[in-house]
């Protein structure tokens, strides 16, 4: 079996956010850097899927503009 590969790097957190992951990883009996780690897949994932939408929404614009005029005219 084939593990991913893990980095190491420093987290700056201020006392409030270290309480709140703390806390999260305590509700969920995992340590704070796996629950830090599925934060950063999931903000970047979310991110990632706001790009292609705003791409996929400016391709529509562009193809769609003189109708879209139209539209807007009447």
């Amino acid at each position: 079996m084939t593990y991913p590969r893990r980095m190491s790097m420093i987290l700056q957190l201020t006392d409030d956010e270290m309480t709140a992951l703390d806390a999260q990883a305590e509700a969920e009996r995992r340590p704070p850097e796996d629950v830090a780690a599925d934060a950063v897949r999931q903000y970047v994932a979310r991110n990632a899927h706001r790009a292609r939408i705003h791409a996929a929404t400016a391709r529509v614009v562009d193809r769609y503009a003189e109708a879209l005029r139209e539209l807007a005219d009447r």
